[in-house]
């Protein structure tokens, strides 16, 4: 069983109200073949809250047996880093991660109310800066979106619309969204079809 490791990671123990947020473990094979990686939706032990999501990571050399490690992003305004995926998409490493908008310190929240964003990095074994994240405009309510990839090679995120902003206590689930990467950025592009 892999367990968040408190010399990093908030634990259940002794640290009031705020859950753990050990969850949504996305696993990858290391680029150079040297095991597996796996991301896990994490808290920072000691930023505050509404800061202190980061990404928790662990190491496999058997996909049995996992080493918890430090983080590969640290705390930067997100309460939490969940559903986390790493992918590449034109030779740009991309992490892609949710954060609802009540789980963002102000100062994240200050540029607008955005659930899905996204940070460019140099590689997909990180690390990654959180302070780059980038939200995707061209729809700010998806929540809990993987990105997955089309016949044609193209990417599309699939999830779920988040209807709060609505009074709707509801998530919608929404057909798949083409997106092309512009400037580092993703964003939401015509035309593609999942699977067709």
């Amino acid at each position: 069983m892999l367990q968040a490791d408190p010399r990093w990671y908030k634990t259940l123990d002794g640290h009031g109200p705020a859950s753990e947020t050990w969850r949504d473990p996305f696993v990858f094979a290391d680029p150079d073949g040297d095991g597996w990686h796996m991301l896990v939706a994490a808290r920072d032990k000691d930023a505050p809250r509404l800061s202190d999501g980061v990404l928790a990571h662990a190491r496999s050399h058997d996909m049995r047996n996992w080493e918890v490690g430090p983080p590969l992003a640290g705390p930067a305004g997100f309460g939490q880093v969940e559903v986390p995926q790493i992918c590449v998409i034109d030779g740009q490493p991309l992490l892609s991660f949710t954060c609802h908008p009540l789980e963002q310190s102000e100062h994240q929240q200050a540029g607008g109310r955005y659930c899905t964003w996204t940070v460019p990095g140099d590689s997909v074994v990180g690390p990654w800066d959180l302070r780059q994240a980038r939200p995707f405009v061209s729809e700010p309510t998806l929540f809990a979106a993987p990105l997955v990839r089309q016949r044609d090679g193209s990417w599309a995120y699939l999830g779920f619309r988040n209807q709060e902003p609505e009074k709707i206590l509801s998530l919608h689930i929404v057909d798949p969204i083409p997106v092309a990467l512009t400037g580092g950025a993703l964003v939401a592009r015509s035309g593609g079809t999942i699977g067709g």
